[in-house]
């Protein structure tokens, strides 16, 4: 039953940091992430306070701020041929932009979540 919960929450979550390019996701994402209650609780083995569920964030958190980054750099005027070249063409300046903007709804959201942990 737990596990049913912990995909619940990553379901409600990812439906949320999508919301603000599809508004009407945020509806059944915050749903999704209330029916979750036994994941919220700190004395259960697999709730979202344990030490591995909080590294795995922790390192989802580092690749997405990485790729952010990089997304970034190979959307800037004077970066952008050094991404394009070391990335073989795939990261020209047009993907970059979109994908940096795309990235910063789930990375701002992930990050005011984890800063209402603390």
């Amino acid at each position: 039953m737990l596990q049913g919960n912990r995909i619940t929450l990553i379901i409600g979550t990812l439906l949320a940091s999508i919301s603000p390019y599809y508004l009407p996701l945020a509806f059944p994402g915050l749903i999704m992430v209330a029916m979750s209650k036994k994941a919220f609780s700190p004395n259960l083995k697999e709730s979202i306070y344990t030490p591995s569920f909080q590294r795995s964030t922790a390192w989802f958190l580092l690749v997405l701020a990485l790729f952010e980054g990089i997304t970034g750099f190979g959307a800037g005027p004077q970066t952008s041929t050094t991404i394009s070249d070391l990335t073989f063409g795939l990261l020209n300046r047009g993907n970059s932009l979109q994908l940096h903007i795309l990235l910063i709804g789930p990375l701002i959201f992930s990050l005011y979540y984890i800063q209402l942990q603390v």
